[in-house]
């Protein structure tokens, strides 16, 4: 099966509340050459790797996807729906024939925008289309009338700005300090955390969970081995020791461990591996 991937930056005045868009065709849905090609086998999953967002979905055509996620819950999702935040490797199977939109939200900017118990979802994923107002209905309407790529890009970029002049908030110093861990790829330690939050380790786990869904622990080893995706996705060649030490890894047991549970893989079988989508996914963060 051929699938076709294409990532899009969001308008400047959403790039604090939206890391991309993507779009993701299969099939008779496929516009241009093919970016990933699987086996013949149209009941193959693809892995991949959590990303530490939140992602809106929306179908537009096509019968959705089927998605094991990392609670190992083997979901088929259509219309509208939610993937939240994932603490291990998730695979994802596509229609065979299938054109689906996504928004991908920094983790501390979907609450602010939904509603959504993300502490109890995470690692799963929700069908939200009837948990929505009418205004994503009709922005669903919209994107499945759309013909290009810009057509849908202009569309999103569009609905959200309206979205956020309905709303009156501010980010926080907790929403900053969320963003640091990002920003450092991870590496700094918990108590660090606790300390820049001037949070006791129960109170920051707590809020955290609330926020983006897991605890800081969880989000800060999901941003370290992001950059590790994307370093091997980077690099024509792959030397390991330089991972591990950029990637502020100081134990190689660790690391393959934290492979194994974010890749379904190890590091050696992984590079060896056709079925994932996590090594396309990372090169598209670049």
């Amino acid at each position: 099966m051929n699938i076709n991937f294409n990532k899009y930056m969001p308008a400047n005045n959403l790039s604090r509340f939206i890391q991309s868009y993507f779009v993701i065709s299969t099939g008779i849905y496929c516009k241009k050459q093919t970016d990933i090609q699987t086996t013949p086998n149209s009941n193959q999953f693809l892995k991949n790797h959590p990303q530490g967002s939140v992602d809106l979905m929306f179908t537009l055509r096509g019968e959705g996807v089927n998605i094991i996620t990392a609670d190992n819950q083997n979901n088929q999702f259509n219309d509208i729906f939610i993937l939240a935040q994932q603490e291990g490797k998730f695979e994802i199977k596509f229609a065979e024939d299938l054109f689906i939109v996504g928004v991908v939200f920094y983790g501390e900017s979907f609450k602010k925008l939904f509603n959504f118990p993300l502490q109890e979802i995470s690692n799963s994923g929700l069908r939200v289309s009837d948990d929505l107002n009418d205004s994503y209905d009709e922005v669903h309407y919209k994107l499945q009338q759309s013909i290009t790529d810009y057509e849908i890009v202009t569309t999103l970029n569009s609905f959200f700005t309206d979205q956020l002049t309905h709303l009156d908030f501010s980010f926080t110093k907790f929403d900053q300090l969320i963003q640091h861990i990002r920003l450092t790829n991870g590496q700094l330690q918990i108590d660090q955390i606790s300390q820049l939050s001037n949070l006791s380790s129960r109170t920051l786990q707590r809020k955290m969970k609330e926020l983006i869904g897991v605890s800081p622990k969880s989000y800060s080893s999901i941003m370290r081995f992001k950059q590790v995706m994307n370093m091997l996705s980077t690099n024509t060649t792959t030397n390991w020791q330089d991972i591990l030490f950029n990637c502020g890894y100081y134990d190689q047991a660790h690391f393959i461990k934290d492979f194994k549970k974010y890749t379904g893989h190890t590091p050696n079988s992984f590079l060896n591996n056709d079925s994932s989508l996590s090594y396309f996914f990372a090169s598209q963060n670049n």
